[in-house]
């Protein structure tokens, strides 16, 4: 069962990230990114680091190809 997308995404700098939708049954529709650890200090650090969109308007729907606003 399929829950949610993700779509390869570049901020206004050029950084690469994934945009990602995802339906959470009984929450509704939640948005985040995923995007790579560029202050990874050692081994145990993580690849990535996801960032929560709260308050997205709930009536905006998220097409593939749409372009967002990056909020950093």
């Amino acid at each position: 069962m399929v829950i949610g997308s993700g779509w390869k995404k570049k901020d206004k700098n050029g950084k690469q990230y994934l945009s990602i939708v995802i339906d959470i049954p009984f929450l509704g529709r939640e948005y985040f990114l995923l995007y790579l650890n560029e202050n990874k200090s050692n081994d145990s650090s993580p690849d990535y680091q996801v960032v929560w969109i709260p308050n997205r308007d709930a009536d905006k729907t998220t097409k593939s190809g749409d372009d967002e606003e990056v909020p950093f």
